[in-house]
């Protein structure tokens, strides 16, 4: 990674360097513990999801591994052809570091009919690699408030300890 100095005498990216000042430490710190994922570089995944069907919804997903945590967010708009069956869950991009219940996140849903209804919930472990989504009443599923229906939207993310390696 080259810098040099600009007018002012401040050490400056090259302009060759694609990468930001901040990806620069990152990845420096990446390389001198030998942990790749330290650098921290978003990326796009696609949760399994028990008790929904997507159908023609929209999902936009993305999480980051930085120094041990996991970053993720989610964002999905119920279809015409999506549907909620049951308790919803949906998996985590890395195995979580903790037990059954664990808060790893927190979320809204927002119901497209009702402009007041926007029911937060949270993010709680179900098994190391899922979470199942909890609001006050109980479990999120089909059951009021939660009368799935298209332009429904589910906003949620959060941080969270990965599991070390096995």
């Amino acid at each position: 990674m080259g810098y040099s100095p600009n007018a002012a005498g401040i050490l400056v990216p090259d302009s060759a360097e694609p990468w930001t000042p901040q990806e620069a430490v990152w990845q420096t710190v990446a390389d001198s513990i030998g942990d790749p994922g330290a650098a921290g570089l978003v990326t796009t995944w696609e949760p399994s999801w028990t008790n929904v069907t997507v159908g023609d919804g929209n999902v936009v997903s993305a999480y980051r591994l930085a120094l041990g945590v996991c970053t993720w967010t989610v964002s999905f708009e119920l279809g015409s052809s999506s549907s909620v069956d049951g308790t919803v869950q949906l998996t985590l991009p890395a195995p979580a570091f903790g037990d059954n219940w664990m808060v790893v996140g927190s979320g809204v849903w927002n119901d497209n009919d009702v402009t007041s209804n926007r029911t937060p919930f949270v993010c709680r472990l179900s098994t190391p690699t899922a979470a199942n989504l909890y609001y006050a009443g109980g479990s999120i599923n089909q059951v009021a408030p939660f009368a799935a229906e298209p332009g429904d939207r589910l906003f949620c993310g959060g941080s969270y300890l990965v599991a070390p390696p096995a």
